[in-house]
């Protein structure tokens, strides 16, 4: 049984319980090595109790793989451990509460703000997807919403036995293996609930669901506001075909662009798989997916050359006559601020950039040169006065 003041990997002494997850209480503890507070938390077995061997290998895999991802939107993991009663994960400590007990107790969120916390989770996963790791249980209760209005995903990869059917992909539900593309639906179903208050596809993730308004032809007449924009890409990420989804980057694209009032670059159209050129390539080719239809929003734009790198975004037009405007105050208790121009996320990630989502390095402006430039010769002047007022008083002196 675990008690305060057990000692973990005699490094981590356990100090309070702070939480309670699907494995058991989450423990405030004291890293008696850098002196430094962390979160010690266990992982959850499968049901039953009792996990494999290989179950077990998988599981301290997959969170040493997300022990590798350091990003402003993810939680850190600082060690892995396997003691005598299952697999410890040593993270980072942030106070904070999950965005499904938030939900639960402030209701659903407005559009402007689905968008903005949307932007800052598919930035972290965006991240990971480069670094070739997969969450595989995106969904609210994996979601911080940290005290000081940030926000963070947790859980990398160790949450699968335990993902909630609502928030799954279909292809994962069918036995399935998760990839990014199911981050995507997760990420849209996760979203989608925020906003609606309600699972795109039931409890169960098997409903028929309603009529989401992705893969529809855009209105380019009148500017569409921030709700039918954010519609039209759940739509899109929330596609029962894991090929008509848009990339995690894209959508981190397009979720910056929304919250940035501009209209997010069109995707381009998934590859339709090509017939075998002779009879030996066609015996070695493997069964191909069905066809899909081109959503007609994606005709134009050429294919990206890099699958993975995030969308780049287009220079901001000038302000239409009525702009687009946050229509609601946040639920309170949530003190994340809305995205001025040039939106920052909560934890610093310059959106308005067209680099990595983790990016934040700002360059230098002729601006903060000058200052420096100042500064220099206001250090010289006081070193040039201090030297003629010792010169002063040694010839008085004399």
């Amino acid at each position: 049984m675990t008690t305060e003041g057990r000692l973990l990997g005699d490094r981590y002494r356990l100090s309070q319980p702070i939480g309670r997850g699907r494995g058991g209480f989450i423990w405030l503890a004291q890293d008696q090595h850098v002196h430094r507070t962390v979160a010690a938390k266990p992982v959850a077995l499968p049901k039953g109790g009792t996990a494999t061997d290989t179950q077990l290998e998988v599981a301290v895999q997959r969170a040493r793989d997300a022990a590798r991802l350091k990003h402003q939107c993810a939680v850190t993991v600082y060690d892995v451990l396997v003691e005598s009663d299952g697999i410890w994960l040593i993270m980072e400590y942030v106070p904070s509460r999950t965005m499904a007990d938030f939900l639960a107790g402030h209701g659903k969120l407005s559009a402007q703000d689905t968008v903005v916390l949307g932007a800052q989770l598919a930035a972290a996963l965006s991240a990971a997807a480069e670094l070739g790791i997969t969450h595989r249980a995106v969904e609210p209760a994996n979601v911080l919403l940290a005290d000081d209005g940030g926000v963070q995903v947790t859980d990398f990869g160790i949450g699968a036995l335990h993902h909630d059917p609502a928030f799954r992909a279909p292809e994962v539900i069918a036995g399935g293996a998760a990839t990014s593309a199911a981050d995507v639906f997760s990420l849209g179903a996760t979203l989608y609930f925020a906003l609606h208050g309600v699972t795109p596809f039931g409890p169960l993730g098997t409903d028929p669901g309603s009529d989401l308004g992705g893969n529809a032809q855009p209105d380019t007449a009148t500017p569409a506001d921030t709700a039918t924009l954010l519609s039209r890409l759940l739509g899109d990420m929330l596609a029962t075909n894991p090929p008509q989804r848009p990339s995690m980057s894209g959508c981190w694209g397009a979720l910056t662009a929304i919250a940035e009032g501009r209209q997010p670059s069109p995707r381009p159209a998934p590859p339709q798989p090509q017939p075998p050129s002779n009879g030996a390539e066609s015996a070695a080719a493997t069964p191909a997916a069905p066809q899909q239809v081109t959503p007609p929003v994606a005709a134009t734009p050429p294919a990206q050359s890099h699958p993975t790198a995030p969308i780049p975004t287009q220079p901001a037009p000038p302000a239409p006559a009525q702009p687009m405007a946050a229509t609601s105050q946040h639920a309170p208790g949530w003190h994340q601020p809305m995205p001025p121009a040039g939106f920052n996320g909560m934890n610093g990630i310059n959106t308005a950039s067209t680099d990595h989502p983790g990016n934040v390095a700002q360059p230098a402006t002729p601006l903060s040169q000058n200052r420096a430039a100042i500064r220099v010769l206001l250090v010289i002047a006081v070193l040039a006065a201090a030297m003629v007022g010792i010169l002063f008083t040694e010839f008085l002196l004399v």
